[in-house]
């Protein structure tokens, strides 16, 4: 047989239940009562520039290059002889389809021997952003010499292709 006290507990413990609740709706209640309530906003799925990873400069061409899968890099070269080299670069633009910057090369005039290069201010630009090694990206590096007459020419000897050569890293 059950005791007075056994029967007393199953109200005892429900009634707590309802008070707990009451208190918990009231509480919320009256928490609200002068406030507004909030509008939902709506998010967007794509992702945001701040989102994806910086850019690297192409990828390593052989293991005297410098700067190729880097970000931003200050100076670039595909190693070997210094009309491949450009230093003192600061970007004006990195990030989006074309990444823009100035710096300063070795222009070897016409008819000159390599011996009689000069230093001279160079226009920097990056472009096809895709993906190296697996890494975001730009794919190819032109640079030209404005002081010298010279405009962006893709064909010219200025120009590498940054994901061409297998990486040696």
């Amino acid at each position: 047989m059950q005791s007075a006290t056994a029967r007393l507990r199953p109200a005892r413990a429900r009634r707590a239940l309802v008070g707990v609740l009451v208190l918990t709706g009231v509480a919320v209640l009256s928490g609200c009562a002068g406030h507004p309530v909030p509008t939902p906003r709506t998010t967007s799925t794509a992702p945001t520039r701040a989102a994806l990873p910086e850019p690297v400069l192409g990828a390593p061409i052989g293991r005297t290059s410098i700067g190729f899968g880097t970000v931003r890099p200050r100076t670039v070269s595909g190693g070997g002889d210094p009309t491949s080299a450009i230093d003192s670069v600061s970007w004006r633009s990195w990030g989006g389809a074309t990444a823009r910057g100035r710096g300063m090369g070795c222009f070897v005039p016409n008819g000159k021997p390599l011996s009689a290069c000069l230093r001279r201010p160079v226009e920097v630009i990056a472009t096809a952003l895709g993906h190296c090694d697996g890494r975001r990206a730009y794919e190819d590096l032109g640079w030209w010499f404005p002081t010298e007459g010279q405009r962006f020419d893709a064909t010219a000897d200025f120009y590498i292709r940054g994901c061409v050569f297998p990486s040696t890293t």
